[in-house]
């Protein structure tokens, strides 16, 4: 079977998705607003990221991203230990967002979706990314592809104070403008293929999240 590159991946022909088709899909994607309290929590979070971005180059988490594009901007919620305070903070601000995220797919499928990676993320300006799916190839095809047994996908939007940044839908010729302390969840599926546009001032801080029914890539 042939291997599909994402270099590849970029040159599919997108067709949009429209009428009854792309009203559904677009009534799939949740928008949670005030994930945290704006008095306490999220301001917090928010001053405790600030202190701590050397984090992102620790070798402990740099050596653990095989993804040569993603090193030093990402920190998994695998990796952050309980015996130490400042990944122990990280870390249950990330299992809160991640368990709202499992909630708020159950309210609306009526099933069990669980957590399979969740990690704190930084967009540098000039930082992009290229239109992909989360669980197939951009053409829906899941052959080979290392992550197709994702159903869901969120992200959390920690702030807001650049510019750029935007995620967006081509297929469904859609994209939302991230709002600070929001939540952002939708399938994983091609049909929901996505990109985020050049932040082009000031960065952008996430935390991303997956979701699986697969019981032996559950994140613990």
């Amino acid at each position: 079977m042939l291997e599909k590159s994402l270099a590849e991946a970029k040159t599919y022909q997108l067709k949009p998705i429209t009428g009854e088709e792309r009203t559904e899909c677009l009534n799939n994607i949740i928008i949670r607003g005030e994930v945290f309290d704006d008095e306490y929590h999220w301001p917090n979070l928010c001053r405790f990221l600030d202190q701590n971005k050397h984090l992102f180059n620790n070798q402990y988490f740099t050596k653990a991203q095989t993804i040569e594009e993603f090193r030093g901007r990402t920190i998994p919620f695998k990796l952050l230990d309980s015996q130490n305070e400042v990944r122990f903070t990280f870390k249950s601000y990330m299992n809160l967002c991640r368990f709202l995220g499992q909630q708020l797919i159950h309210e609306y499928t009526g099933e069990l979706h669980f957590p399979d990676n969740t990690e704190l993320t930084r967009w540098e300006t000039g930082r992009e990314m290229t239109v992909h799916s989360d669980n197939s190839w951009p053409d829906g095809d899941q052959t080979n592809h290392p992550t197709s047994f994702r159903t869901w996908s969120a992200i959390y939007y920690i702030n807001d104070l650049y510019e750029g940044g935007e995620i967006y839908f081509p297929k469904l010729e859609w994209s939302y403008k991230p709002k600070a302390n929001t939540l952002l969840v939708f399938p994983s599926n091609d049909k929901f293929v996505h990109g985020v546009t050049k932040v082009t001032k000031g960065e952008r801080y996430t935390f991303a999240m997956w979701y699986t029914q697969d019981f032996q890539y559950l994140e613990v």
